[in-house]
């Protein structure tokens, strides 16, 4: 439907100040032109996107439980959007929720002008 890149699961950890990329587990699931944040406590929210359909899936990579510290950070679920959005954009507001803005794929065909803000701890939920 008129989409130029493939959906990829595939991550990339950047480290600027030494110039060095350094692959990461895999998404959960396959994405393209999904909105993704850095929260600032280091894990990353990925929201949205494109994987054969419109996506209304969210996942974050983290670190381990506290009784596994030495296994390495993973993706998990989280709960879904309520609208799937692609060709969408992510920020972290300064009370730490994530927020989805705009994008494309709803139940029209057109741009959306709605956002969706996602509050993480105890009882995570849109």
């Amino acid at each position: 439907a008129g989409f130029s890149s493939h959906p990829l699961s595939t991550v990339q950890l950047v480290d600027l100040a030494i110039g060095a990329c350094t692959p990461q587990p895999h998404l959960l699931r396959s994405r393209a032109y999904p909105a993704a944040a850095r929260l600032p406590d280091g894990r990353v929210v990925c929201a949205g996107g494109f994987g054969g359909e419109v996506l209304s899936s969210v996942e974050i990579w983290g670190p381990p439980a506290r009784e596994a510290q030495d296994a390495a950070w993973s993706w998990t679920e989280l709960p879904v959007m309520s609208t799937a959005r692609y060709r969408c954009n992510g920020c972290v507001m300064s009370d730490g929720r994530f927020v989805v803005l705009g994008g494309g794929g709803g139940t029209s065909s057109g741009p959306m002008s709605s956002c969706e803000a996602l509050t993480l701890g105890d009882s995570t939920h849109w």
